[in-house]
């Protein structure tokens, strides 16, 4: 699987994906009114008119794509399932992801929740939820 130029562009967070324009860096302040990690944002040039922006790494890089407020909220339920099973123990966080990567059919470098569209979300949500649920009622 070949992502194409705006795709990687899209992922890295240097271009829009609902207005296709540029992105910019903003503080945590623009965005909800204080700092709260004292990381950088990273936005769409046209923000807050396009309420898309994403959250940094310590080095100043991306989480992953720009994503408005349904894809925010998408990405929230996929890691909470998500992160529910290695948190819990039931799986090494690696292995979770390899799985993951098998199932939605993505390599392992693309296979991020940050990285993912709303489609993309809903899957995983369901996939973590699922598995979750089976995992939990095995070891009772």
């Amino acid at each position: 699987m070949e992502l194409t130029p705006f795709q990687k562009d899209v992922i890295h967070a240097k271009v829009c994906p609902y207005c296709n324009s540029s992105t910019k860096i903003i503080s945590e302040t623009e965005v909800y009114g204080r700092e709260y990690k004292g990381r950088k944002l990273i936005a769409c040039v046209n923000f807050p008119k396009c309420d898309s922006y994403v959250g940094t790494h310590d080095d100043g890089t991306a989480l992953g794509r720009l994503a408005n407020k349904n894809l925010r909220n998408r990405k929230k339920q996929a890691h909470f399932w998500f992160d529910k099973i290695w948190q819990e123990k039931y799986l090494e966080r690696g292995e979770l992801y390899q799985e993951l990567s098998e199932f939605l059919d993505l390599p392992p470098e693309y296979t991020h929740v940050g990285m993912f569209s709303e489609t993309m979300c809903i899957k995983t949500e369901n996939w973590a939820k699922k598995y979750y649920n089976e995992l939990s009622n095995s070891h009772e």
